[in-house]
C-alpha cells in the first residue's frame, strides 16, 4: 500500500535554494546592522520558522517586517535557486496516479508562490504560515495542506529533510519520509520517492503507526 496523499517541503526537498538563502539572510544583516551569519549559523538554523530567524539572527524586527525583508531581497538571488533533480516528475506522476499534492513549508507564502513559479513546479496546493496557521514544527500546516486536497492524514505521507519537518509529520500523525534524515521511511532522492510510489520499492512497507516512542529522533 503506497499514500494517496504526497506532501512536499519546499527548501531542500523541491528546490535546492541554501546558496540563495544564506546571501538574502546576510543582506538583510547588513541592512539592519546586525552581525554576520556564518555558514555553521545558517545551516543550524535551517528549516527553522521565521520567528526563529528574528530571535536568532536579528534584532529589534518583527516577524512580518522580517517577511517583507525576505521577500524583497530573495528576488536579487532567485537565480541562485535550482529544482531537485526529479521534482517536477514526481508531481506529474502524483497527477497521473491521482494522488493530490502540496508544498508545506516555513517560507513566506508570496515567496513560495515566486520560487514555484520560477522552477515550474505545479502542486495542487500551497501551505505556508498565517495567522490562523503555525509554522512547523507545529502541525498546522500539514492538516490544513490534508484538508485543501481533501486527503486523509491517515493515509497522507510528508517528504521532508529536517528534524522540524519531521516533528510536525509526527504531530499531525502523518507518515514521514525523511529526504536524509531518519524518518517512517528514509531516501536520499527524489527518484526514490518516486520508485517507492510506483511500486518499484517495497522492501519498506508505508504504514500509519504510532510514532510516541519516536520522539528521542526530535
Amino acid at each position: 500500500m503506497s499514500p494517496s496523499a504526497v506532501l512536499l517541503d519546499l527548501d531542500g526537498v523541491l528546490v535546492e535554494s541554501q546558496g540563495a538563502w544564506y546571501a538574502t539572510m546576510n543582506e538583510v544583516a547588513r541592512a539592519l546592522g546586525a552581525p554576520p551569519i556564518s555558514r555553521p549559523a545558517f545551516l543550524d538554523g535551517w528549516g527553522q520558522p521565521i520567528e526563529a530567524d528574528a530571535q536568532v539572527f536579528y534584532s529589534g524586527i518583527t516577524v512580518s517586517e522580517l517577511e517583507a525583508l525576505y521577500t524583497r531581497t530573495f528576488i536579487k538571488f532567485l537565480e541562485l535557486v535550482r529544482a531537485e533533480p526529479d521534482s517536477a516528475r514526481l508531481l506529474e506522476i502524483c497527477r497521473d496516479t491521482r494522488r493530490p499534492t502540496a508544498i508545506v513549508t516555513n517560507t513566506p507564502l508570496a515567496l513560495t508562490r515566486l520560487i514555484a513559479d520560477h522552477v515550474h513546479l505545479r502542486p495542487d496546493a500551497i501551505c505556508a504560515p498565517s495567522q490562523q496557521d503555525r509554522p512547523k514544527p507545529e502541525p498546522d500546516l500539514i492538516l490544513r495542506a490534508c484538508e485543501e486536497i481533501n486527503g486523509d492524514p491517515r493515509t497522507a505521507c510528508f517528504v521532508g529533510d529536517t528534524p522540524t519537518d519531521r516533528h510536525a509529520a509526527w504531530s499531525a500523525k502523518v507518515f514521514f519520509v525523511g529526504y536524509g534524515i531518519q524518518g517512517d521511511r528514509g531516501v536520499s532522492s527524489l527518484g526514490e520517492v518516486i520508485e517507492w510510489l510506483s511500486g518499484a520499492s517495497e522492501s519498506q512497507p508505508w504504514h500509519s503507526g504510532d510514532r510516541r516512542s519516536k520522539q528521542d529522533c526530535f
